[in-house]
């Protein structure tokens, strides 16, 4: 399945003792050409823990098509 730059996916992520894993969303940012040729994918984790930091995103109802 080729994923489409945008598209929110659910990912299993290891806890730090890589012992176990949980799913949680991220959101593709690499674009269409790099998902057909590559078995990889770029993707940012989503949370809806705000913590102020400086690198964060927010993403309002309005940003979303």
């Amino acid at each position: 399945m080729t994923h489409r730059q945008g598209d929110i996916v659910l990912i299993p992520i290891p806890f730090t003792n890589l012992k176990s894993k949980k799913k949680r969303p991220v959101m593709i940012i690499s674009n269409g050409y790099y998902n057909k040729s590559s078995q990889d994918i770029i993707a940012v984790a989503i949370t809806s823990n705000i913590r102020g930091l400086d690198y964060e995103i927010v993403i309002e109802d309005d940003d979303m098509i």
